[in-house]
Formats: structure tokens, sequence, C-alpha cells
């Protein structure tokens, strides 16, 4: 009998690189710097919570040290990364909360009891927020960019021509200043972040589907796709098979994007296991 085991590949930090390679283009390449050399904007509010706005003059090779000595509060991480997801797409306070709450219940246990629940305060979640916008200034940079294109276009555009319209209500009138639907404009925010993130996935799945050594003398494949999300693949093969996988793993993803005139290749990370859950992970 024939085992087999399935693979889960999940792009690494998707959004931000493509919200990273826009504030380049607009004059702010501390994200695209930041992740290129291997640290987490997450990370980095952490470390501006604990220790202020001096990390800002820091070098990189300075807060990595920093992060290695620094102990966190078990909250301080999951409350970062919701800062950056929701503020880079227009999230409020509120919103952010509710996030972290909700993710920090997701897997909850047989005795409620047991729940560890990470609530921020208002006040922890503004922080937050504002430390991002002190480090990446053309987030701001961004959303107004995107504001204008709403109210001017209506629609929004990426390098490789893919078109989103926006049908619902783009503008409304504050104060007599004519400025971009706010819920309109989260979704305009949030649109080539995801349309990046599929279509890498995509790519890279087309490069598993064409790959020749991904073919057995019948044709049929070595490595099975099961499903596609939107950031992430699913795919089975025969146990015997795990490390020519791994090795194949980097050529399938070495799929390169031209994010805002900047040449992006979004990381992934795989994980492998006996069981659907990837619970029994190898």
């Amino acid at each position: 009998m024939t085992t087999y085991l399935m693979g889960q590949c999940d792009l690494e930090g998707a959004d931000s690189w493509t919200v990273a390679a826009e504030c380049t283009a607009l004059g702010d390449p501390t994200m695209l710097a930041d992740l290129r050399a291997g640290l987490k904007p997450a990370k980095i509010l952490c470390m501006l919570y604990l220790h202020g706005p001096v990390v800002n003059t820091w070098d990189r090779a300075a807060i990595k040290a920093k992060l290695k000595e620094t102990a966190m509060p078990d909250w301080l991480y999951p409350g970062a990364k919701s800062a950056v997801h929701g503020s880079s797409y227009g999230m409020g306070i509120p919103t952010m909360i509710g996030t972290v709450l909700k993710f920090s219940m997701a897997d909850l246990p047989l005795e409620l009891g047991t729940a560890k629940p990470i609530v921020l305060t208002t006040e922890q979640a503004k922080r937050l927020q504002e430390a991002f916008f002190s480090r990446y200034p053309g987030v701001k940079r961004w959303h107004a960019h995107e504001a204008r294109s709403l109210l001017t276009q209506g629609f929004i555009t990426t390098s490789v021509g893919h078109l989103r319209r926006f049908y619902g209500r783009k503008a409304v009138w504050k104060k007599g200043l004519k400025l971009a639907d706010h819920e309109t404009l989260k979704e305009a925010l949030s649109s080539k972040p995801q349309f990046w993130t599929t279509h890498v996935c995509k790519r890279a799945l087309l490069n598993l589907w064409l790959d020749p050594w991904n073919r057995l003398d019948d044709g049929t494949l070595k490595v099975e796709p099961l499903i596609a999300v939107h950031d992430s693949i699913l795919f089975q093969f025969e146990a015997s098979l795990l490390d020519a996988v791994k090795a194949r793993l980097p050529i399938w993803f070495a799929v390169t994007s031209e994010i805002a005139g900047q040449q992006i290749n979004i990381p992934f990370a795989a994980e492998f296991s006996g069981d659907w859950g990837m619970k029994e992970k190898l």
C-alpha cells in the first residue's frame, strides 16, 4: 500500500510585499528594505511599542539583535500583526481589536475555562498604529494615491493589466470637500495585494503543472494539487518523494512580479504532514 503525504505552501507576508512596493514607488522604500532584510513589519512594531521612536534610528542589524534578546508579552505580536494589516487597508481601531480577539479564539479548547483570549485596549491599538505610520509614512501616501484614482477613474489597474472597476459609491462630501468613500477605498486598498498574492500562487501552480520532473511516463502527476486558496496551495504526493518535492518547491515558487515598478519575489513557507489538518508536521 502506497503512503501519501500532504504538503501546504503559504506565501509569507504576501500582502506586505505589495504594500511595500507601492510605498517605494511613492518615495518611501523603508518597508521594502525591511522585508528584504528579513524583518517583518509586525516585529519592528513590537520594538517601537516597547522602546519608542528611537528604534527608527537603529540600523536593521541592531533591530535584529534587539529582537533576539527581547521578551514580548503574549498580546503584542498578534496586536502588531493586526496593526500592520489593518492600518494598510484603512481599518479602524475597533475592528483591529476585534480581529485580534477573533483569531485568538479561533482554536477553542474543549474546556473554555482554559481559553486565552487576547483583548487589546484602545490605547494599545492606537499606539501600534501610530508606530506603524511613523515607520512607514509611504502607506498614507499610497492611501491618498489610490483615493485619487478612485475619484478620478473609478478603477485601479496593475502592471500586468488587471483592472478592477468599482461600481458602488466612490465619493462623499464632508465640509465642502469631495473625499473617497471610506468603505469603497478599503476595498480598493486591498485589491492589489489580493491580486498579486493570488497571481503568485497561480503562477507557482502553473510551474508545478508544467514541470517535466512532475510527470510520470503515463502523463499523470507525481505531485497532485488539491486546493489553491488565496495565498496557499495544498497538494499530495508519495511519501518517498518528500526530499525531491522539497527541492522542487523553490523552483515552482521562483515567481518574479513587477509590482509598482519593483521586481518582487514573495517568499513562501512549506509544511508537510500525513493528515489533512497538518497536525503531525514532518
